[in-house]
């Protein structure tokens, strides 16, 4: 007997091409390190040395670097991917991260109500940090901002913190539904307690973070984040590390 072999709507078509491997976006964790490790080094650096700085591979970092070359955000020593970095145009990259990243989204943000007031929840957060093995936190948006670049009293906090329940018990806060003045949030990745600064007992985020966060935060927080830049770019000496 003759055997008789159907061709399937899915055996007609033609193979696709292997999915392209470039870079696409800056969302996501890894591609949060990079930024910010190009962001708070100056040049000139190597795909290498970024990599190392944000603990993700080589390779990973050229596809970072490939996408950034396209965007005019980074320039290199003539061509291929080999060459050093020489050239960071780190204000437009903080922006440009800021379309795929966003603060209160991208990190688990959980609103709460500090009783006694902001002033009062800091003084506590840093205390609750000396006194616990492992604790730490970092203050970014408004009242981060406002230490550098102060446009208006800032009225909503910011912290990064690793529990925020744990966190908001062992301070106080109470959760809030609609109204509150404090925002903690657990982080997208621990990158943002790296970098950090202090003034007087407060922790604050890099200023890096701090202006994405601003950038892409609610109410005034995008003109706070705009300020930023500006106090940044005149004064660049003052928080970019040497390589």
């Amino acid at each position: 007997p003759t055997e008789i072999y159907t061709l399937s709507l899915h055996d007609a078509l033609p193979i696709s091409a292997p999915p392209d491997e470039s870079a696409r976006s800056l969302r996501g964790a890894k591609a949060a390190r990079v930024v910010r490790a190009l962001c708070d080094y100056r040049e000139p650096a190597t795909s290498r040395s970024v990599a190392a700085r944000a603990d993700v591979t080589p390779g990973y970092v050229s596809k970072i670097i490939g996408l950034l070359e396209r965007d005019a955000l980074v320039e290199r020593q003539g061509r291929g991917p080999v060459q050093p970095i020489t050239r960071v145009l780190w204000a437009d990259l903080i922006r440009r991260w800021s379309a795929d990243y966003r603060l209160l989204e991208s990190n688990a943000a959980r609103l709460f109500l500090a009783p006694q007031g902001v002033p009062a929840f800091l003084r506590d957060v840093a205390g609750w940090a000396s006194r616990t093995p492992g604790g730490r936190y970092a203050v970014t948006g408004s009242f981060a901002a406002a230490e550098r670049a102060p446009i208006a009293p800032p009225s909503l906090l910011v912290c990064y913190v690793d529990a925020p329940i744990g966190v908001a018990e062992k301070t106080g806060l109470v959760r809030a539904t609609s109204t509150g003045n404090v925002y903690l949030c657990e982080p997208l990745d621990p990158v943002v307690f790296e970098r950090t600064w202090s003034r007087g007992e407060t922790v604050y985020a890099a200023l890096s973070q701090v202006a994405a966060d601003c950038l892409t935060g609610p109410d005034r927080m995008p003109a706070e984040g705009d300020g930023l830049l500006e106090w940044m770019a005149a004064n660049e000496e003052s928080w970019r590390l040497d390589a």
